[in-house]
C-alpha cells in the first residue's frame, strides 16, 4: 500500500465488520462475503489450463493465501468463480469448498448447449457447495438454440444461478436471457469498469445497462473499479470512483448491487476493499450489509459458514 489514506484505512479496516470479536449473531450480521475469487496450483501433476506460464498470475494461489490477505479487511467467506476450462477443475474447486472454511460457494465452468452439459450438470447440481455456473457471451447469444434454451430452463428450475463474464458486448444477451428466463438469476462480472469508466459513459451502454438493471433477475457485480491516471498510476481517492459506484447503486438499486474482488487478477485487494468501504460509509447499516453479504446470500443461496 502506498500513501493513500493509510491511517484512515487502517482505522476503517479495522472497526468495519469485525466479526471475529463479536457474538454470534453479531457475527452474521457484520459478514462480508467476496463473491468472486479464484484458486488454483499450477504444481498439480497435470498443471492448471489458466492463467498461462507468462502470465503474472501464474503461481499457486490458495483459499490459505486469500484468507491471510484478507484479514485485516475481516472478510468472513468467498465465493470461487471457475476460470479453467476442464470439467475437473469443477470437482477440484467443489473439493477446496468441502475443506475450506473461507469457502462458501463455487460457481462452476459448464457451458450451456454443449453435447456433455447433461450429464456434467447432473453430477454436479447436487453438490452442496455447487450454486451455478459462468458462462461467456456466445453462449448468450445462442440462447434460442432450443438446446441452448432447454440448459438455461435446467438452472432455474434446479433454483441455480448464471454469472456472466463481463464487458458491454454482454448486456444484448444479457436482456434476452433474463426476459426468456425470468425465474433465472443471472450476475453481470466486473461492474463497472467492464461497461463504463468514470467520467467516459457511452449513452448507448448506458441504455443497455438502464434495460439490464430494469430486469429484476439481473444483478450487477461490483468487482473491477480502479483507474490509472495518464502516469499509469492507480487513482487512489475514493471520492474519484462516486459517480461509478452511484451509477450502479441508482441502476440496480439496493438490493441486487453485489461485492467481488476478483482476486487474484484484481491485484490491489486492500486497495479497492478501501474504496468500496468508503463508500459504503454513506449508507445504512443495512445496505451496506446488503452491498457486502445479503444481496450475494440472496443470488446466490450460499452456503452458511461451518
Amino acid at each position: 500500500m502506498s500513501q493513500f489514506s493509510r491511517r484512515t484505512f487502517i482505522k476503517s479496516t479495522a472497526v468495519a465488520f469485525t466479526a471475529t470479536s463479536c457474538s454470534s449473531d453479531e457475527s452474521i450480521e457484520n459478514q462480508i462475503i467476496d463473491t468472486h475469487t479464484h484458486f488454483y496450483d499450477p504444481t498439480r501433476p497435470q498443471g492448471i489450463p489458466w492463467p498461462s506460464k507468462k502470465s503474472r498470475l501464474y503461481r499457486k494461489v490458495m483459499p490459505q493465501d486469500y484468507v491471510k490477505l484478507t484479514k485485516p479487511q475481516g472478510i468472513t467467506g468467498t465465493v470461487i468463480v471457475e476460470a479453467s476450462n476442464w470439467l475437473e477443475d469443477n470437482q477440484w474447486i467443489i473439493d477446496l469448498a468441502v475443506k475450506e472454511k473461507v469457502v462458501v460457494g463455487v460457481v462452476g465452468q459448464l457451458n450451456p448447449g454443449t453435447s456433455d452439459f447433461e450429464k456434467s450438470f447432473s453430477r454436479f447440481k447436487s453438490q452442496e457447495y455447487f450454486r451455478g455456473v459462468r458462462v461467456r457471451r456466445d453462449i448468450l447469444e445462442k440462447v434460442n438454440d432450443k438446446t441452448v434454451a432447454k440448459h438455461f430452463s435446467m438452472l432455474a428450475e434446479n433454483d441455480l444461478s448464471v454469472d456472466v463474464l463481463g464487458g458491454a458486448q454482454t448486456l444484448d444477451g444479457v436482456i434476452e436471457v433474463a426476459q426468456k428466463f425470468p425465474e433465472l438469476r443471472i450476475n453481470i462480472n466486473h461492474l463497472p469498469k467492464s461497461c463504463i469508466r468514470v467520467g467516459k459513459v457511452n449513452s448507448e451502454i448506458l441504455q443497455k445497462l438502464k434495460k439490464a438493471s430494469s430486469l429484476p433477475n439481473v444483478y450487477a457485480k461490483v468487482s473491477d473499479i480502479l483507474e490509472k491516471d495518464s502516469s499509469k498510476k492507480t487513482i487512489e481517492s475514493p471520492e474519484y470512483y462516486e459517480k461509478s459506484l452511484d451509477l450502479m447503486w441508482n441502476l440496480f438499486g439496493p438490493e441486487r448491487v453485489i461485492y467481488g474482488s476478483n482476486w487474484p487478477v484484481m491485484s490491489e485487494f486492500s486497495r479497492m476493499f478501501y474504496i468500496l468501504d468508503q463508500y459504503t460509509q454513506k449508507l445504512s447499516k443495512l445496505d451496506r450489509q446488503r452491498y457486502f453479504w445479503r444481496n450475494a446470500k440472496e443470488f446466490y443461496k450460499y452456503i452458511d459458514q461451518r
